[in-house]
């Protein structure tokens, strides 16, 4: 690239970013420098940023098809060289660029062919590495070395389309079925070691609950929950740590048992004295309407000059209140009637008086 690519460079700034803009300015150092690569690189950011500019779209594809032209015939001489990592990473960057330009061109199908063929031969190279790995790490008792040896194998077999060779293929199976049984028993002894580890702080909180005093029922359940768990791993977990479980259900019941005894025998307390006021009201209510009686009673045997079952009847009426005020407010009702009875008694001890005289 002369001088006149340097000035045709000055029609790419778009309308998004102007010529102050870093992109252009590592685009021009690239042309300069003649670093192909880097100014296409740069090119293409620029074009992605002014997408509507003609002339940046020009030269990245006058560009990227100078680069694809030049590259192809390097890459068929490093094939012929026997450069197939160096042709190899050549046509990874054209396919960066564009390579799909080249399609039906038989040059390139030719470097896809070899390439293809290069990278399944290397593919079975390492196929033949990490084998080689996988078994040494078996002899060592390294299954997760192992195992990870084989999966890169059966990624490389995948991915080039490999066919592994009978004894090969024999080999990779016989370690994939050792280290898959050890990798089982792993992760077998890893799950129990998490029980052990959830029993062992579940234990823990299901004690502090405990000191809290949590509610009694909801703790003998998970409780019953935990040791039902536990106790198949009795062996594992810490000496004694069933027993205590297994006491501390017990009390647990035992606190819920008492607490509920004294919660019935509240409620069977309140009933009774429920049943005894009511009792006793009734009792109260009647003697007062058998006093109210009595003082009917008492009326009635003061018009027939009953005086003396007259005072009892008031007598009794007078005790019959309930209370100390009923009792005075009784004693006020029955002034009238004594007052009544005794001007009776002095009239009839009058007329006794005048009987005797006049006899």
């Amino acid at each position: 690239l002369d001088g006149q690519h340097v000035l045709a460079v000055e029609g790419l700034y778009g309308r998004e970013i102007g010529e102050s803009h870093p992109l252009y300015r590592d685009y021009r150092d690239a042309i300069r420098r003649r670093e192909e690569d880097r100014a296409l690189s740069v090119l293409r950011s620029i074009v992605r940023i002014n997408p509507d500019d003609p002339n940046a779209r020009s030269e990245l594809e006058r560009l990227s098809a100078k680069f694809l032209r030049e590259s192809l015939g390097k890459v068929a001489t490093f094939f012929e060289k026997n450069r197939e990592e160096e042709a190899v990473e050549l046509m990874n960057r054209m396919e960066r660029f564009g390579a799909n330009d080249l399609a039906d061109e038989p040059r390139w199908d030719d470097a896809l062919a070899r390439r293809v063929a290069w990278l399944r031969s290397k593919a079975g190279q390492q196929v033949t590495t990490l084998v080689a790995d996988a078994a040494e790490a078996r002899a060592g008792g390294h299954w997760e070395a192992c195992a990870a040896s084989l999966g890169r194998v059966r990624s490389l077999e995948r991915d080039h389309q490999l066919t592994l060779s009978d004894g090969v293929s024999a080999e990779v199976v016989e370690l994939e079925a050792w280290a898959g049984e050890l990798a089982a028993v792993a992760e077998a002894e890893a799950t129990l070691r998490a029980t052990i580890e959830g029993l062992n702080e579940e234990w823990a909180i299901l004690q502090q609950e405990a000191a809290r005093g949590s509610s009694p029922a909801i703790l003998i359940v998970r409780l019953s929950s935990w040791l039902e768990r536990a106790t198949p791993q009795a062996e594992r977990l810490p000496e004694g740590i069933l027993r205590e479980g297994r006491a501390l259900r017990q009390n647990t019941r035992a606190r819920l048992n008492r607490r509920y005894m004294v919660m019935t025998t509240s409620w069977v307390a309140s009933l009774l004295l429920i049943i005894a006021g009511v009792v006793y009201w009734n009792i109260l209510k009647t003697q007062e309407e058998e006093s109210r009686d009595r003082f009917s009673e008492a009326s009635r045997l003061i018009e027939l000059y009953d005086h003396p079952a007259a005072l009892v009847a008031l007598d009794e009426f007078e005790r019959g209140g309930i209370s100390a005020a009923d009792q005075a407010a009784r004693k006020a009702q029955t002034v009238p009637l004594r007052q009544r009875l005794t001007t009776q008694n002095a009239d009839e001890q009058r007329l006794r008086l005048e009987a005797l005289a006049l006899a």
